[in-house]
């Protein structure tokens, strides 16, 4: 799903564009969980 994210929209790979999640409705636990995935799928 994240990287589908990433291809409708780059700004996903910046850490500072996921405080948008909130206003999205997502909760932080799921805010969290997308932090650390992008973590790992940096390139």
């Amino acid at each position: 799903m994240y990287q589908r994210a990433i291809n409708l929209d780059s700004r996903y790979r910046q850490s500072s564009f996921l405080s948008h999640l909130k206003l999205a409705g997502f909760s932080p636990d799921q805010i969290e969980l997308t932090n650390k995935i992008q973590k790992y799928t940096k390139t």
